[in-house]
């Protein structure tokens, strides 16, 4: 976690800088306001300490949508808030055996499925962004989010071999109550990109939640990743 923080605060520190050293003017005369969309397809899972190596999950996709606005203090350095909607969550497929053996018993149980967790929020990120004159840009900065619906899906099916007698056990639960979850999570971004022609941009980005996901306490974070597209709309 401490890497996390000296290594975001570095990033912001060094987009500050650049401007400052160049030729140009910190703060332009003209400070130039623009908005735009941003799509994206990102791949999100839930990080933390998991009691069976099987049951880790793995990353999961799901879209985030949103729109922007862009303040340009000059000509390369770019403030840019907004507000987005993203699904996260976490894809657990549980394939194992677990196998206890005793003098009197002989115990076999297979478990497989899929469980599903699908976390719906509303974020408000801010970026702090460089724009090169090489048309490529790197970003960094923070966000805060709001859960506002939760979905959960346990699919399973437990095979027990006990002394040579199968018995077969169907799991097959569904639930949206959020008050497994907590209701509010911030956390750190970064990103890369590339300004295409017609006011379009692709980029690549990387979130890092700060804030326990799963209540009670227990260490869980979101993590996401993805690709995007944005569409600079209109400059005021």
């Amino acid at each position: 976690m401490k890497n996390t923080y000296i290594f975001i605060l570095s990033c912001l520190i060094w987009l500050l800088s650049v401007p400052a050293m160049g030729q140009n003017r910190f703060i332009s005369e003209e400070i130039k306001i623009s908005w735009y969309s941003r799509t994206a397809l990102q791949f999100a899972n839930i990080q933390g300490s998991y009691s069976k190596k099987q049951s880790k999950p793995i990353m999961k996709s799901g879209p985030a949508f949103g729109g922007f606005f862009s303040v340009a203090i000059n000509d390369h350095l770019h403030v840019e808030p907004g507000i987005s909607f993203s699904i996260k969550g976490s894809r657990v497929k549980p394939d194992y055996t677990t196998v206890v053996t005793t003098d009197e018993q002989s115990l076999s149980i297979h478990e497989k499925g899929l469980q599903k967790t699908d976390l719906y929020y509303v974020e408000w990120p801010i970026m702090v962004t460089y724009k090169m004159e090489s048309k490529v840009t790197l970003g960094a900065g923070i966000y805060g989010a709001m859960l506002m619906k939760a979905r959960y899906a346990d699919n399973r099916s437990i095979s027990t071999v006990n002394n040579g007698n199968l018995t077969i056990t169907e799991i097959k639960e569904q639930s949206s109550d959020m008050a497994d979850f907590t209701k509010n999570d911030a956390g750190i971004l970064i990103s890369a990109g590339y300004i295409l022609r017609d006011g379009l941009e692709i980029s690549g980005f990387y979130s890092k939640g700060l804030m326990d996901v799963k209540d009670p306490k227990s260490e869980f974070t979101n993590i996401s990743f993805g690709l995007a597209l944005s569409c600079r709309l209109q400059q005021f």
